[in-house]
């Protein structure tokens, strides 16, 4: 499983088992609501790595870690060449927590399901089954006790504030005036990775989302793992002839810092498994 914006499940298949390469696997989301959901995830993007076969089901919520996964592996003709395989993403997790022996490894694995724990009940999706069920007193002792947050947004001209969106992703959202976007041909987003890698991305005014009523423009800002929630993320809105009009930059953490008043796990789960992740990677 990775942890970027959102989790990514990754079925491994024996590689030296598989015939052909225009085989699929079909994944099949048995959700807490009483859902269905199921994808067809071709050969063509699976990746090779140490003789297995990874298969990515992506979009995962932090809310549907006790969903259950059916994959079942079919050749080019549609027929079954596996057994189902099922599992959930907590049953993942606790086993490697219960084979841990390293005291970040099991931080981050009981910061993981008490996130997921924390996404259910702000959703109020599948209660009667959290991920943090089976946790002992011991293992929940394990977790993140603290975090520090601190407010750096920088507001530029136009810039009206901040939200998460949190149902499929960790997404920052940058919410402007919408006479500063009437004014905007395209926005600049760039930040500095846990890993110390300038990433960059280009969106389109016209990508913007409406956000109050139409009285505001809203800018997701995705590709940030988890680990980088502490990231400065500065956007910078350039109108006609390149000209910059705003210059703004914030944080998950920024964010969750101006709402610490707030009722709920949700945010504080967040930030203990950002900074156990950010210790797990290094």
């Amino acid at each position: 499983m990775t942890l970027g914006d959102s989790l990514t499940v990754s079925f491994g298949v024996d590689a030296n088992i598989l015939q052909g390469n225009d085989n699929y696997a079909v994944v099949t989301q048995e959700k807490a609501d009483g859902t269905v959901k199921t994808a067809t995830i071709e050969q063509s993007v699976w990746t090779l790595q140490n003789g297995m076969y990874l298969i990515p089901y992506t979009g995962v919520a932090a809310k549907e870690m006790t969903d259950t996964f059916h994959v079942v592996i079919y050749n080019a003709n549609g027929v079954a060449i596996s057994n189902e395989y099922s599992r959930t993403i907590e049953d993942y997790v606790y086993s490697l927590l219960t084979s841990a022996t390293e005291a970040k490894h099991k931080t981050l694995y009981v910061d993981l399901l008490i996130y997921g724990a924390a996404a259910q009940q702000a959703f109020s999706y599948g209660l009667d089954n959290l991920a943090s069920k089976r946790l002992s007193d011991e293992q929940k002792g394990w977790a993140s006790t603290e975090f520090s947050v601190t407010d750096q947004r920088v507001k530029g001209e136009g810039y009206a504030g901040a939200t998460l969106t949190l149902e499929n992703q960790i997404l920052l959202d940058f919410i402007y005036e919408k006479a500063m976007w009437e004014k905007t041909s395209y926005a600049k987003i760039t930040f500095t990775d846990h890993y110390g890698n300038a990433k960059e991305a280009i969106v389109q005014a016209a990508a913007f989302e409406d956000f109050g009523g139409g009285t505001y423009k809203l800018l997701h800002v995705s590709g940030l793992a988890i680990a980088d929630c502490n990231q400065l993320v500065t956007v910078t809105l350039y109108g006609e002839g390149d000209v910059v009009l705003s210059t703004s930059s914030d944080s998950v953490a920024s964010y969750i810092a101006r709402m610490s008043g707030e009722t709920g796990e949700i945010y504080p789960a967040i930030m203990k498994l950002a900074n156990s992740a950010y210790n797990f990677f290094h």
